[in-house]
This record gives structure tokens, sequence and C-alpha cells, in this order.
């Protein structure tokens, strides 16, 4: 029976004992993963921001996608970036403007004229297939277009297409 002043004792089993070890071992390995996987987010191989402008015909075009091609496929990893209506791109290679890693490349553009009562689903959907530019630029091999990335780099491209 318990007296008041005097100290409480509290019976823990092995059972107990063992259960708290196991679960404060489990907390830990736990933190390590969430640590680790935390600190790879921000790891990984360097990259340059690149935005810039597509112009064609003495205008912005108003949609499409710039897409950078390593020429050496085997040190590299494509970039790309959806043409705004503005005719303004940022490219991404890993996550949303992250820009581009270090390396020469070829460039393709595509655009499609998207007729003005269309509809946003079938924009999302590209339903359209005539070309807004001409289909030479849809080819890293046929565009004439390449850039060279590295610290140098301004981080702003302009392309000017031509027919």
């Amino acid at each position: 029976m318990y007296e008041q002043g005097s100290p409480i004792q509290i019976s823990v089993t092995n059972s107990q004992s063992r259960f708290k070890l196991k679960l404060s071992s489990l907390c830990t390995v736990i933190a390590l993963c969430c640590l680790i996987a935390g600190c790879s987010k921000e790891s990984g191989p360097q990259t340059f921001p690149v935005k810039g402008k597509v112009i064609y015909d003495g205008k912005p075009l108003n949609n499409g996608t710039v897409r950078y091609a390593p020429i050496d496929a085997a040190k590299g990893r494509a970039a790309i970036g959806e043409i705004s209506k503005e005719g303004g791109f940022t490219l991404s290679t890993y996550k949303p403007g992250d820009g581009v890693l270090p390396g020469k490349y070829n460039i393709s553009i595509t655009a499609f004229v998207i007729p003005e009562d269309a509809t946003e689903k079938q924009i999302q959907k590209q339903y359209f297939n005539k070309p807004a530019i001409p289909k030479k630029y849809f080819d890293v091999k046929t565009s004439g277009l390449n850039d060279s990335v590295d610290d140098s780099h301004s981080g702003y491209t302009e392309f000017v297409l031509t027919n």
C-alpha cells in the first residue's frame, strides 16, 4: 500500500523492457531514413538555369515545347520546357525549372496551330496536328539549333526561327 511521502515503485518486466528497446531502435531507424531521404533530394548533378524565348515570323510563338537533347546521351539527360503564350520557356531536367545539366545540346522545337475556338481540354490533349513552324525544327537532327551549357552560360537563349 502507498503511504504519503514514500517512493513509488514500478515493476518493469523483461518483455516491457524489450518492447521499449525495439520501439527506440525503430524510431532511430525511421529518423535516419527520413534524414537520408531529405538530404538526397538536394543532392545530385548540378544544373544551370536556362530560360528563353522563341520567335517565328517576327512574333513570339504562343505554344509548344523546347527540348535540349544531349549530343553525348551517355553523359547527359534531356531538358524540356513548355512555351508560354508570350513565347517564353524555362527548361527542366529533374524538377520544374531546375535547368540543364552542363554539356552540349542539339535542340528541337515543336509548335502547332491552335484554333481560336479550341477548348482548354482540346489544348491539353494536344488534338492539333498542323505545324505552326517548319517541321525541320521538330527534330534535333534537322533543326540546326544547338547550345552549350556550363557555368559561363548567360541563362537566357532566344531562338529566332526562319522558313
